[in-house]
């Protein structure tokens, strides 16, 4: 059963994380690499995840430890960006069509 409140749940569907969508969204600053190892610099991209059929965005920043080693930081990016997403999934154009097919019948 799905809580139409507070959305689905772990044991309402799958735990599959299916990446949708991957962009730049901050270009990459003062990256610098030595011996194949980034030892500066850093970049943000924005992940859009398939989490049990709505997509989530995260923000996903990438900064150089200055070892060599790169940290990775993730965020779940702002609600108003996830509800953007959520009219663009799947199946939501046949919504907003068969809406505009009902305004017409009244």
């Amino acid at each position: 059963m799905i809580d139409i409140a507070n959305g689905p749940t772990i044991s309402d569907c799958k735990i599959d994380r299916r990446v949708l969508k991957m962009e730049v969204t901050g270009q990459p600053v003062g990256v610098k690499v030595k011996h194949d190892r980034m030892v500066a610099g850093s970049w943000e991209e924005r992940w859009t995840v398939d989490r049990c059929g709505t997509p989530v965005a995260y923000n996903i920043s990438f900064r150089s430890d200055g070892r060599g080693g790169t940290d990775i930081t993730a965020r779940i990016a702002d609600v108003a960006d996830s509800q953007k997403l959520d009219s663009q999934k799947p199946g939501s154009e046949k919504l907003d069509s068969e809406k505009k097919d009902s305004e017409k019948k009244d």
